[in-house]
């Protein structure tokens, strides 16, 4: 039980960013998260390994996936692992993570925390939170995911091609077709 609620409890640290600044952040978990991740987490600063958003190519018309469909696809689509915003008691860092969330967002970006020792990333993905009729508060969904594969799968979603894998000896878990992975993304981008 007490275990239960320290898995709950925000975790309170500061997040440096791929500009420099340092935002001091709550991480708040959305499930379980693993001894290994919430050590991570607690440490006294979280660096970000960058900003990322899918490049395609000039010549194609096709709209790109947004950053948020790519994370929840590639974490099985069970939702965020973590939920982060600044702290409210910290004005600098709600003014700072405001503007950059509204930059995220106009750009179609994610920030991007890699864990070497865990071979993961944390894909902090913008999202307007209600808080009230009309007001929006800036925060992020994380999604812990597999490294380097943000931009391999959203290149794989933006041209709706599947790599081809031949499995002779293990049954294959998990399939998509071109139109369960669309139904998917549109699922996906509905729920926003």
């Amino acid at each position: 039980m007490a275990n239960e609620a320290a898995q709950s409890a925000p975790l309170c640290t500061k997040l440096l960013m791929p500009d420099g600044s340092k935002l001091r952040v709550l991480f708040k978990p959305c499930r379980p998260l693993s001894p290994e991740l919430s050590r991570l987490l607690q440490q006294d600063i979280v660096r970000s390994f960058g900003q990322w958003s899918y490049a395609a190519p000039e010549h194609n018309t096709l709209p790109r996936p947004p950053p948020m469909a790519v994370a929840h696809v590639l974490a099985g689509e069970r939702g965020p692992d973590v939920r982060m915003c600044a702290d409210p008691d910290d004005a600098s860092s709600v003014a700072a993570m405001e503007a950059v969330h509204k930059a995220q967002l106009d750009g179609q970006q994610a920030v991007v925390v890699r864990f070497e020792a865990l071979d993961k990333e944390l894909v902090l993905v913008p999202v307007k939170v209600k808080t009230g009729k009309t007001t929006y508060a800036a925060a992020y969904w994380g999604y812990m995911v597999p490294a380097h594969l943000l931009s391999l799968a959203a290149g794989v979603m933006h041209f709706s091609r599947l790599m081809l894998v031949f499995d002779l000896d293990e049954t294959l878990l998990m399939a998509h077709t071109v139109d369960s992975l669309a139904q998917r993304i549109r699922r996906v981008n509905a729920t926003r």
